[in-house]
């Protein structure tokens, strides 16, 4: 009794998670097929190896015929299960779009897991990502975009938030950070250097030595002042004209 009540315990626990599961990816019914389509690993984290997926199936009763059947109120209980549609690696690719970048990849079959098929590539940047399926299915012509984003399937997302215990960042987010610590090193060095030029307090430029701004001349040295305010009664004083002569003091 107790290993069926572990059975029990278990598929309860497998019936909550199954709906969420299906939440990150997006159905969509093209003729007679339904594809479902997302990331096969969610939440798709940057830098971190991850996959398209793919998955294919068929059931007669899709369409006009179903939509017939349903509304004369005929009742699909007990039907089996849809069908798988396999052999589509060789008649499907995908493009995976970021922005403007775009790139082609080849699908290939899902191990355990009939009519799922997968293209594993790294996503680089968080964001939104296309898939775009563009070959034939069983003959049938297919051209169908996918686009992630809130109602459909999980956007790329950056690693930090969901670190733990330690942070781990990717390339991208460690880029950024260098770039913004760069810039605020750049920014403490120029402002340092306005700090050593200029005043602390009233913020002026120090000017280099010698002379000063127009009308604003250095005084002279004493020794070239000449000798008018200290010259004694009976000493000459220098005079600058025309003609170099000495005039006597007329004291004397």
């Amino acid at each position: 009794m107790k290993r069926i009540a572990i059975v029990i315990a278990a598929a309860l626990l497998l019936a909550t998670l199954l709906p969420a599961a299906a939440l990150a990816h997006e159905g969509r019914e093209v003729g007679e097929y339904h594809l479902v389509v997302g990331f096969r690993v969610e939440p798709a984290l940057i830098d971190e190896p991850n996959s398209v997926y793919l998955l294919v199936t068929k059931d007669a009763q899709l369409g006009e015929a179903r939509q017939d059947d349903e509304a004369a109120g005929h009742s699909h209980e007990g039907e089996s299960e849809p069908e798988p549609i396999e052999g589509l690696a060789d008649t499907l690719t995908v493009q995976v779009s970021y922005g403007s970048e775009r790139r082609e990849f080849s699908l290939r079959p899902l191990f355990g897991e009939p009519g799922a098929y997968v293209a594993h590539f790294i996503p680089t940047a968080a964001g939104t990502y296309v898939f775009q399926f563009r070959g034939t299915i069983e003959g049938m012509t297919i051209n169908e975009t996918f686009e992630s984003g809130p109602g459909r399937f999980n956007d790329v997302e950056e690693k930090g938030k969901l670190a733990f215990p330690e942070p781990r960042l990717s390339a991208a987010e460690l880029q950024v950070q260098l770039e913004e610590a760069s810039q605020s090193t750049t920014q403490a060095t120029v402002f340092g250097l306005i700090g050593i030029a200029c005043g602390p307090v009233t913020g002026t430029c120090s000017r280099p030595a010698g002379r000063g701004s127009r009308g604003n001349r250095l005084p002279r040295s004493p020794s070239r002042l000449g000798d008018r305010n200290t010259a004694g009664a009976g000493d000459p004083i220098p005079y600058r004209g025309s003609r170099s002569r000495l005039l006597e003091n007329p004291g004397t």
